[in-house]
C-alpha cells in the first residue's frame, strides 16, 4: 500500500522513537498508520511479537480487529480480545487466560495482538505478559482518570507505546 506523504511522515517518526503521540486529524489514516507499522514489525522481527491495541469501546476494538486481520492477513498472526463484548476470535477478562494464550501463540511461533478498551486495559496488565508495542486508539481518552493508571502501567511497561488522535487534550 502507497501510504500519503503525511502517513509517511508519521510512520517515520514512530520508527524513530519507542514512545510517542500522533496527531492526524480525523479521516487521515491513523489506523492505517498503526496497521503498516506493525506489518513493517512483524516483517522485520526475528521471533514473534505481542501487540495490544487500545479502543475506548468494545465495538471499535472490534472494528479495529476487523481492519488489522484483513491488512495483515498474509501475516502468521492469532488474535485475542480482552473485554466482555462478543467476538469469535479468543476472548477472555481473565488474566491468567490472557497469559496462557499469549504464551500459546507466541510458542507456536504467531505474533499475537490482543485488542482490548481502556477499561480493560488493567486486565492485560494483570496477566504480566510482555508486551512489544501498544496502540493506544483515541488517545484522548487517556487523559480520563478512571483510564489513567491502566495506561501508563501499559506504556511505561511495554517495549514501545504510541498514542493516536484527532482531539488531542
Amino acid at each position: 500500500m502507497q501510504l500519503y506523504p503525511y502517513q509517511q511522515r508519521t510512520l517515520d517518526a514512530i520508527k524513530s522513537k519507542i514512545k510517542g503521540t500522533c496527531y492526524l486529524p480525523t479521516g487521515a489514516g491513523k489506523t492505517i498508520v498503526m496497521m503498516e507499522d506493525a506489518r513493517q514489525r512483524i516483517l522485520n522481527a526475528l521471533e514473534p511479537m505481542t501487540f495490544v491495541v487500545v479502543a475506548p469501546r468494545i465495538l471499535l476494538a472490534n472494528q479495529l480487529c476487523s481492519e488489522f486481520e484483513q491488512y495483515l492477513k498474509d501475516q502468521n498472526v492469532a488474535y485475542m480480545h480482552v473485554h466482555s463484548g462478543e467476538t469469535h476470535h479468543q476472548s477472555s477478562t481473565r488474566s491468567e487466560v490472557i497469559a496462557e494464550y499469549n504464551d500459546t501463540a507466541i510458542g507456536s511461533g504467531k505474533h499475537h495482538f490482543i485488542f482490548t478498551t481502556y477499561n480493560s486495559i488493567g486486565r492485560v496488565n494483570e496477566s504480566d505478559i510482555e508486551i512489544d508495542v501498544v496502540y493506544f486508539d483515541e488517545a484522548h481518552h487517556c487523559v480520563k482518570q478512571s483510564n489513567f493508571v491502566g495506561v501508563a502501567q501499559t506504556s511505561a511497561s511495554s517495549n514501545a507505546a504510541y498514542f493516536f488522535t484527532a482531539t488531542p487534550r
